[in-house]
């Protein structure tokens, strides 16, 4: 994608996307999105984490960093990241509860408390592999805070990784 046909992917994209408090997440397509944010510190912070985490295994692949042009709506989200997409596993532990994976859908069907539960039900059946990658993690000086099943996710591979590298 050229950068005017990026800048209107994302500005068509970005509402209704995953977030978090500091970023958003647009996929690009079925392999690569891009994490945007509001300050290029940030964006770099995090950049650099999710790039040491992937060098040894437990994080997405990074691609590189754009600076969208901004807005005239005063778009704030204008700084970002490539990453290769992996599965969230929130979604993955909804599909395999029968449930909708979307975690909105989920809630609006079945009421927050059954989204949680299935989400706690899975980060049980897999604290072993979390508490690996907690570890691996601390090893490279970054603590996963925010581990819940919508910031952990399931790699090609089937590895858990991380995929909140928030810099809080």
């Amino acid at each position: 994608m050229r950068m005017k046909q990026l800048k209107l992917h994302v500005e068509a994209n970005r509402r209704g996307s995953p977030h978090g408090i500091a970023s958003y997440f647009v996929a690009l397509n079925d392999k690569w999105g891009i994490k945007l944010y509001t300050c290029p510190e940030e964006r770099d912070g995090c950049m650099e984490n999710q790039s040491l985490a992937y060098n040894v295994g437990v994080g997405p692949e990074v691609g590189g960093k754009i600076d969208l042009p901004s807005s005239s709506d005063n778009e704030h989200y204008i700084h970002g990241y490539m990453t290769k997409i992996v599965k969230v596993a929130g979604n993955v532990s909804r599909e395999e509860a029968g449930l909708p994976s979307d975690r909105e859908q989920c809630n609006a069907d079945h009421g927050y408390h059954t989204t949680r539960n299935v989400g706690r039900d899975w980060k049980e059946a897999n604290q072993d592999e979390i508490n690996q990658l907690h570890e691996t993690l601390e090893e490279l000086g970054f603590y996963f805070y925010d581990s819940h099943v919508e910031n952990i996710g399931i790699d090609e591979d089937g590895r858990i990784v991380c995929i909140d590298f928030g810099n809080d």
